[in-house]
C-alpha cells in the first residue's frame, strides 16, 4: 500500500483577524480611559481579557489545523496537528469510536497508549449558502480504511453512536 496524506478543510480566518482587531481596538481605548480619567473600569478590563482568551483560542486553533494530518501506509497510521502525535501499527488499534455530530461526525481512533480524533467533512450552511466546510474532505474514506486495515467490527450502536471493537 502506499502511502496517503491526508490534510483537513480550512476555515476562513476572517473570524480570527476580526476578532484580534476588536481585541486591539478595545485595549487601546481601555489605555486612553486609564491615561485619560486615571480609573480602570474591571468590567472593560475583563472584557478586554476575554477578547484576548478569544482571539488566542481562534488563533490556536487555526494553527493546529493548518499543522494537521493523517498519514496512511502499508504499517499503520499516524496523526499530528503540530502539537501532540500519535501513531499506531493496524494491530495495536483497538478501539474506534464515531460519534455523530452537526458538522461532520467526530472519529476517536483509540489504542493502548495512544489515542487520536478527527472529523469527518462536515459543512456550514447559512441561510441555504455554504458558508464553509471543516473536517476531513476523505474523512469517510479514513475510517473505512482505518476498520478494514485494523481488523475491527461493529460491536455497538447507539442512538447517535457506532462503536468498533476487535470480534
Amino acid at each position: 500500500m502506499e502511502s496517503k496524506t491526508y490534510f483537513p478543510e480550512l476555515l476562513s480566518r476572517k473570524s480570527e483577524k476580526l476578532t484580534w482587531a476588536l481585541f486591539a481596538i478595545s485595549f487601546v481605548s481601555l489605555l486612553l480611559l486609564r491615561l485619560h480619567f486615571g480609573i480602570l473600569h474591571i468590567p472593560a478590563a475583563i472584557f478586554v481579557l476575554l477578547l484576548f482568551l478569544a482571539a488566542g483560542s481562534i488563533s490556536l486553533g487555526n494553527w493546529m489545523d493548518r499543522h494537521t494530518s493523517i498519514v496512511i501506509d502499508a504499517n499503520g497510521v499516524s496523526f499530528s496537528n503540530g502539537i501532540r502525535h500519535a501513531a499506531f501499527k493496524w494491530q495495536e488499534i483497538d478501539k474506534i469510536h464515531v460519534l455523530e455530530s452537526h458538522w461532520g461526525n467526530r472519529v476517536q481512533v483509540l489504542g493502548k497508549s495512544a489515542h487520536f480524533e478527527f472529523r469527518t467533512l462536515g459543512k456550514v450552511i447559512l441561510n441555504g449558502d455554504l458558508k464553509g466546510q471543516l473536517g476531513f474532505k476523505d474523512g469517510d474514506v479514513i475510517l473505512q480504511t482505518l476498520l478494514e486495515k485494523s481488523g475491527l467490527r461493529n460491536t455497538s450502536v447507539s442512538e447517535k453512536n457506532v462503536y468498533y471493537t476487535r470480534p
